[in-house]
């Protein structure tokens, strides 16, 4: 596993040696969603982690310090749980990342009889982005095995809900800080959170999975799977250990196949954006209109329609267009030529499946803040007008959206 440079240039100018295994776990030490790193290199044993947002604070052992280390693996997890002089540790990583674990700790096991390195006079011990931190690890500790057995569920259906968020994120190995941002930017009160992963952690999948209709009701059910199959495409791909997890949660949250079907279609119509890489209806469009082009402008159209561009609305749009350059083409157009006149010529440039996907978007973005504007919806009825969607086909997609992004559901 590649490291981030920052850790790799951090590790080796402290202990001029090359890292020669490394994992990441997706949760810092807390538990709070984050990343953790481990490392192994020639002499010692390195722990980086950080909450989301925050920059990463270490800490390293000589591997004579680390009196046990442990590597087990099941399903869809890998753990590794060690003891420093301070305490013991444990984390959960992808089962993906058990080669990686296995190496860790065949070089503990190499270097732990042998006599401890002497430590560089000059090299401080620990480090982060600014240098003027020292953690010292959480006392608190997730058990390392999930219970065998059936245990009495105790969560709530938000909880429940965060719960399934964590399992569908952590099912693969390529998480990224959208996935790993995923609920926090929809829960502002991170106790569910917290809970959700505990209870995973603690109790396991199968557990989780075998008291969905006894936590959830059909409607917070299809809530919840809707989100799924959203997180699944976070990233642009579609592997097969998240395919097979989304049947799982289908079984047992009573999804039937219809349903499962309309569900993925309209989440697909609004996350497949290659669509905009097709060239325009017009051969030549005579004021330089790009079907990407008239995407980025009509999001800004929306992020800017109450005069009040919220954080999540601006990494919105960086999120699904990060290319700057074609985001400020989208602007000047918007800027130059105004919103009716963008929104009469997108009817005129872009095909019916760039219809529909940037409606799904313009629906998605005026509701990221969990109420349309009335100035949002002055914005998609002019979109909606000018693209001529058949109605039953924007219905169908504003249907979906509030049954994927209405989390209030979850609270009763």
């Amino acid at each position: 596993m590649r490291l981030p440079d920052e850790l790799s240039t951090a590790i080796q100018t402290t202990t001029n040696a090359q890292p020669l295994a490394a994992a990441r776990a997706l949760y810092d030490l807390d538990g709070n969603l984050g990343e953790t790193y481990v490392v192994a290199t020639d002499r010692s044993f390195w722990v980086c982690s950080r909450r989301v947002g925050d920059p990463f604070i270490t800490r390293s052992w000589p591997w004579t310090e680390i009196a046990t280390l442990t590597m087990t693996a099941e399903n869809v997890f890998a753990h590794l749980t060690w003891t420093t002089p301070d305490r013991p540790c444990a984390l959960k990583f992808s089962s993906w990342d058990a080669p990686r674990l296995e190496a860790i700790h065949r070089i503990w096991n190499e270097r732990r009889t042998t006599d401890a390195p002497q430590r560089s006079n000059t090299a401080p011990e620990t480090f982060n982005k600014s240098d003027t931190t020292e953690i010292t690890p959480p006392g608190q500790l997730v058990p390392q095995h999930p219970p065998s057995g059936p245990v009495e569920i105790t969560l709530t259906p938000l909880e429940f809900f965060c719960a399934a968020i964590h399992a569908m994120i952590e099912s693969d190995d390529h998480i990224d800080l959208t996935e790993l941002k995923y609920l926090a930017q929809r829960l502002q009160d991170k106790t569910p959170i917290q809970h959700g992963h505990a209870f995973l952690q603690q109790h396991g999948l199968d557990n989780l999975l075998a008291n969905a209709t006894r936590v959830l009701d059909p409607k917070q059910a299809r809530c919840l799977f809707a989100n799924l199959v959203a997180v699944t495409m976070l990233d642009g791909l579609l592997k097969l250990v998240e395919m097979d997890l989304l049947d799982r949660f289908q079984t047992a949250l009573h999804i039937g196949a219809e349903d499962r079907q309309h569900i993925w279609d309209i989440l697909l119509t609004k996350h497949r954006l290659a669509v905009f890489a097709e060239p325009a209806n017009e051969v030549q469009p005579r004021d330089g209109l790009t079907p990407l082009t008239a995407f980025c402008a009509a999001i800004q159209a929306m992020v800017h329609a109450d005069n009040h561009i919220a954080p999540s609305e601006q990494e919105y749009l960086e999120r699904t267009v990060p290319d700057p350059d074609t985001i400020q083409a989208g602007k000047r157009y918007l800027a130059t030529f105004g919103v009716e006149h963008l929104a009469a010529r997108s009817g005129a440039v872009l095909s019916d499946d760039q219809k529909r996907c940037l409606v799904a978007n313009l629906y998605a973005l005026a509701m990221i803040d969990g109420a349309v504007d009335r100035r949002e919806q002055t914005i998609l009825d002019l979109f909606i007008r000018s693209l001529e969607l058949a109605p039953e086909t924007c219905h169908a997609i504003l249907d979906l959206i509030i049954l994927k992004n209405n989390l209030g559901v979850l609270d009763r």
